[in-house]
């Protein structure tokens, strides 16, 4: 968390939980980089579990939003390139810093 040059918070679309606690590790990590734009992706996974849905894409829209960050829906199970991408739009930015 103290060197890092952009961050990755990932949380399950199944699970409301993993999603919950993103806001608060966001705030620890603002309180440690108070005044740093670091580059942050968002990502929602399990994106293939749709019946199972706990989080909308709306909120994580919203969270992300709030965060001043990217947000990607993805399942790293049926096509690893939405992670790939996700990843290639972070290096890209942290690149720009």
């Amino acid at each position: 968390i103290y060197w890092a040059d952009g961050f990755v918070f990932v949380y399950s679309i199944t699970d409301y939980e993993s999603y919950r606690v993103i806001r608060p590790l966001h705030q620890h990590i603002r309180k440690i980089h108070p005044n740093a734009n670091i580059p942050l992706l968002l990502m929602a996974n399990k994106g293939d579990l749709l019946r199972a849905r706990q989080v909308s894409s709306k909120e994580g829209l919203q969270l992300a939003s709030e965060l001043g960050g990217t947000y990607y829906e993805v399942s790293a199970r049926e096509n690893c390139e939405g992670v790939h991408e996700a990843f290639q739009q972070l290096c890209q930015e942290v690149s720009r810093m």
